[in-house]
C-alpha cells in the first residue's frame, strides 16, 4: 500500500478584503477644558464638586502635568460634559477644569423634585405624618406624587439632618435645656422634668405640652405602659395617659429613660404632678401587671388607688400556658369561664364567683399546674382586671398599646432612632398631639366628660324601639331603677325570673358556678332612663316643628325663648336638641340641660319670677306632665306595700312645721343678719329671702340660691322616697331641681368644691 501524504496551504489572498469589511474602531473623544475654579487644597476641591451633587468620581491616572482626578456626569457616563480635578507637580495649588462640551444626556426623572421634598416637609409640620395623608396632600395640589417607598426613605434621611447629634449626657443634657416652656404657646412642647445622673450614667426625661397637662387634670383615672424598638440603644419609651367616656385615649407626654423601674416611673409620674395644679390627684391607675408601675405610683399619689390590671394582658399571659394542658377541650371550657368570670359586677360578685370557679376545677388533675399559677397570680393578687372592680373606667389598656403600636408602624416606620432623633420625634409627636386637641379646629379629638350621641348610635336605638323589646324594670331599696331585658335568643323574661335573680344576686347564693353565668348571661339590665331616651329620639327629628310650639307656649307666660343671644331673651338656646328633649322630658331641665349647657339666661331671678308662680297657681300642670306620672308610677305604685317605700314622705320633708327649718338651715339667723357664711369661701350678702308656694327663695344680686354650703345639699339628697301624693311637695321638687343646678353651676364657676350623694332622684 502506499502511503500518501497532503500539504494543506492556507491562501492568504482575501485577508485584506476581510480586513477592510470590519468596522472602524471609535476613536475617544478628546475633551477640550477650560480652568473652572482654583483652590488652596484637594479638601475644598472635592467639597466644592459634592456640593453642586453634579459629578460623581471615574478615574485617577498621573501625567506629566501631575495627578488628574476625573469626574464624569452623575446622570449619565456617557454624556459630554466633564470635569477633572489637577493636582500640579510645580505647585501646591489645586485646579478644576471643565469641559467645554454641554450635558447631551436624556432627562431622567430620579428621585423626589425640590418641590416635592418642599410640600413633605411642609405637611409634615403641619402635623400631617401618616404617608397616605401625605401622598393625598401632595395630590391635591397637582403634584407628581411620590411612591410609599420613596416618601418613606425621604422620612428617614430628613430626620436623621434634623435630629441633633448627641453623643454624650453632657449634649443630652445640653438638648433639654433647649427645650424650654413658651408661656404664651400651650401646644408647645417643652421638658417639663429630667434628671440626668452622669456618675451611674442614667437619665430621664419627660417632654409634654400644657395643653395635654391641662386634659390630664380632666381625669381621675391615668394609663402608663413601657415600649420598646425605637430607639436602637434599646432604652425604654414611656407614654403616659387618660380616657374619656367616649372610649377614646388622650396621650398626656412621653418619656424615655434609661431602665424600666420603680423609680423610674416614680420620676414620670412626678413630672405629671409637677405639671398639673395642686387638686390633681388620680386614684385609678390603669396598666399591665408591672409591680415597677404600681410602686411607682404608690409612692407619687399615696397607697389609697385603684390598680386596674389589663385584662388583654391577662388573656395573653394565660394563652401562653395553653401548652401546659393536654385536654383542648377542657381548656376551651377553662378558658371561656375566665371570660364569664371576669364579667362580675362588683367586688363581692367577684369574690363569690372565683371561690365558685376555684371549686369547679379543683379536682381537675390535668389543670393543678395551671390553677396554682392562677390562682397565685390572678386570683390572690393582681386580681383587678373584672368589669365591676372599677364602673365607668377601661378594664384595658388598649387605647395606649395602640398607640405604641401606631409610633412604631406610622411614626419611626419601624426604624430605631438614635437618641437625638429620638428626642426631636418625641418633640415633634407631643406638638402634633395638643395641636390635634384644639377646640374649634375640624375634626378636633376633644376631650368628652359625657359619652356622645352619635348618628349611629341614635339610629340603632330607633331600630331597637321598632322591634318592640320585652322591658321590665324593678327598684331596688336604693332608689335605682333598674330595667331587664332578655337576651338576644332568649325567651321573653317572667317575673320569677327576675326576683331569683335579684335574690341570689343580693344573697350571692349561687351553688355553683355555672349557676352564676347562667343568671348574669340570661339577664341584662341597664340603669338609664330608657323610656326618655326613646322619647327623646323619636321627637328629634321634629325639632322644626317643636321650636315655634315651644316659643309660643313659653309666650303665653311672657317667657322670650330664642337662639340669638342679641335679642335678650328669657331662655336663650345653646344647642337646638333642647326642643326635643323639652317635650320629652316636659321640664326645662333646671338640673340637666342648663348645667350641661343647653340653654342660659341672662337674669335668672327674673327667669324663675315669671315661671314658678305660674305653676303655683296652676298645679294642674304638674299633675298632666309625663314626668309626674312616670315618678307616681315609680314611687307609687311599684313601690306600693313595700317596707321603706311607702306612700307617705318622711319626717325630712314634713314642710308643716318648723322641724325641718331648725334641722338644717338657721333661717332665722338667716332673716335678721342677712347674710350666710360658706366655708370654702366667707360670708356673702343675701339680698331677699321670701317664700313663694310654700318654698324658700334665697336671691342675690343676679342669681338664686348661690351660697348654700354642699353640705346641705347631701343633707337633702339623702332621701329615700322624694315623691308623694301631696301636690305641694312635687312642687317643692322642683324647686330642689333649681337649688341643685345653681349650686352646681356657682361651685363650678367659683373653683369650689361640691358633692352630690348617688341617690339618683330625677
Amino acid at each position: 500500500m502506499a502511503s500518501a501524504s497532503q500539504t494543506v496551504r492556507f491562501d492568504t489572498s482575501d485577508s485584506e478584503s476581510d480586513l477592510e469589511n470590519q468596522p472602524e474602531a471609535k476613536r475617544r473623544k478628546l475633551s477640550t477644558w477650560e480652568c473652572w475654579d482654583t483652590f488652596e487644597n484637594i479638601t475644598e476641591a472635592k467639597k466644592y464638586l459634592k456640593d453642586r451633587s453634579e459629578w460623581v468620581y471615574k478615574t485617577k491616572y498621573a501625567s506629566n502635568d501631575g495627578d488628574i482626578i476625573v469626574y464624569n456626569c452623575r446622570i449619565s457616563p456617557t454624556c459630554s460634559s466633564k470635569c477633572r480635578i489637577i493636582l500640579p507637580s510645580s505647585t501646591l495649588e489645586v485646579r478644576i477644569e471643565k469641559s467645554v462640551a454641554v450635558h447631551d444626556h436624556v432627562q431622567k426623572d430620579k428621585g423626589l423634585s425640590a418641590e416635592v421634598k418642599e410640600e413633605i416637609i411642609k405637611l409634615h409640620h403641619c402635623g400631617t405624618t401618616k404617608p397616605k395623608a401625605i401622598i393625598g396632600g401632595i395630590e391635591s395640589k397637582g403634584i407628581k406624587t411620590p411612591t410609599k417607598g420613596q416618601l418613606d426613605n425621604f422620612l428617614k434621611y430628613w430626620r436623621k439632618q434634623q435630629a441633633p447629634q448627641i453623643v454624650s449626657l453632657g449634649a443630652l443634657e445640653s438638648e433639654c435645656l433647649q427645650l424650654k416652656e413658651d408661656q404664651q404657646d400651650v401646644d408647645k412642647a417643652f421638658v417639663l422634668n429630667k434628671d440626668i445622673d452622669y456618675e451611674t450614667k442614667t437619665f430621664r426625661i419627660y417632654i409634654t405640652t400644657r395643653r395635654l397637662l391641662q386634659i390630664a387634670e380632666l381625669s381621675t383615672a391615668v394609663h402608663s405602659d413601657a415600649t420598646y424598638k425605637l430607639c436602637w440603644q434599646g432604652y425604654p419609651v414611656i407614654l403616659t395617659g387618660v380616657s374619656d367616656q367616649d372610649r377614646t385615649f388622650h396621650p398626656t407626654g412621653m418619656a424615655v429613660t434609661s431602665a424600666e423601674t420603680s423609680a423610674d416611673f416614680k420620676f414620670i409620674f412626678e413630672s405629671l404632678k409637677m405639671g398639673t395644679s395642686e387638686k390633681y390627684k388620680p386614684t385609678i391607675l390603669i396598666a399591665d401587671a408591672a409591680e415597677s408601675i404600681t410602686n411607682g405610683f404608690k409612692e407619687v399619689f399615696g397607697c389609697d388607688i385603684t390598680r386596674i390590671y389589663c385584662w388583654f394582658h391577662l388573656c395573653k399571659n394565660i394563652d401562653a400556658r395553653q401548652s401546659t394542658i393536654k385536654n383542648k377541650e377542657l381548656w376551651r371550657k377553662l378558658r371561656g369561664d375566665v371570660n364569664e368570670l371576669q364579667l362580675a359586677r362588683s367586688p363581692e360578685d367577684f369574690l363569690a364567683a372565683k371561690e365558685l370557679f376555684l371549686k369547679k376545677y379543683r379536682t381537675e388533675a390535668d389543670l393543678t399546674q395551671f390553677m396554682a399559677y392562677f390562682k397565685q397570680e390572678h386570683l390572690d393578687t393582681r386580681d383587678g382586671w373584672y368589669e365591676g372592680h372599677c364602673m365607668g373606667f377601661p378594664s384595658t389598656n388598649n387605647g395606649i398599646e395602640g398607640t405604641n403600636a401606631w409610633i412604631k408602624r406610622q411614626g419611626t416606620f419601624r426604624e430605631r432612632l438614635s437618641i437625638g432623633q429620638l428626642l426631636q420625634y418625641m418633640t415633634n409627636q407631643t406638638e402634633i398631639w395638643s395641636k390635634e386637641r384644639i377646640p374649634g379646629i375640624r375634626d378636633a379629638k376633644l376631650f368628652h366628660e359625657e359619652p356622645s350621641l352619635s348618628l349611629a348610635l341614635q339610629t340603632s336605638a330607633f331600630n331597637w324601639v321598632q322591634n318592640k323589646p320585652d322591658i321590665k324594670y324593678h327598684t331596688c331599696d336604693d332608689n335605682i331603677t333598674t330595667y331587664f331585658i332578655s337576651a338576644a335568643n332568649q325567651p321573653k323574661l317572667k317575673e320569677d325570673d327576675i326576683n331569683k335573680y335579684l335574690r341570689l344576686r343580693e344573697r350571692r347564693s349561687w351553688k355553683t358556678f355555672d349557676t352564676f353565668v347562667t343568671l348574669v348571661v340570661f339577664l341584662w339590665d341597664t340603669l338609664i332612663p330608657i323610656f326618655r331616651k326613646i322619647r327623646f329620639f323619636i321627637l328629634l327629628p321634629f325639632t322644626p316643628i317643636l321650636k315655634p310650639l315651644t316659643k309660643h307656649l313659653f309666650s303665653c307666660i311672657d317667657v322670650k325663648v330664642d337662639s340669638d343671644v342679641k335679642s335678650r331673651p328669657d331662655i336663650c338656646i345653646l344647642d337646638d336638641r333642647f326642643y326635643a328633649r323639652f317635650w320629652a322630658d316636659q321640664m326645662i331641665g333646671y338640673d340637666e340641660m342648663y348645667v350641661e349647657g343647653w340653654w342660659t339666661t341672662e337674669n335668672m331671678t327674673a327667669l324663675y319670677k315669671k315661671i314658678m308662680p305660674f305653676l303655683s297657681r296652676r298645679p294642674w300642670i304638674v299633675k298632666v306632665s309625663i314626668s309626674y306620672w312616670e315618678g307616681m308610677l315609680r314611687w307609687g305604685v311599684l313601690n306600693t306595700g313595700r317596707e321603706g317605700h311607702n306612700f307617705s314622705a318622711p319626717p325630712e320633708y314634713d314642710l308643716r312645721g318648723k322641724k325641718w327649718e331648725k334641722r338644717f338651715l338657721p333661717w332665722e339667723n338667716m332673716a335678721f343678719h342677712k347674710f350666710f357664711e360658706l366655708p370654702q369661701t366667707g360670708i356673702f350678702p343675701i339680698s331677699s329671702i321670701f317664700p313663694i308656694s310654700h318654698q324658700f327663695w334665697v336671691g342675690g344680686k343676679n342669681a338664686v340660691f348661690p351660697l348654700f354650703p354642699a353640705a346641705l345639699v347631701n343633707v337633702v339628697f339623702t332621701n329615700r322616697n322624694p315623691y308623694t301624693n301631696n301636690a305641694m311637695f312635687v312642687r317643692w321638687l322642683e324647686f330642689v331641681k333649681i337649688f341643685e343646678a345653681q349650686v352646681a353651676k356657682w361651685a363650678i364657676l367659683k373653683g369650689v368644691g361640691f358633692a352630690f350623694s348617688e341617690s339618683n332622684i330625677f
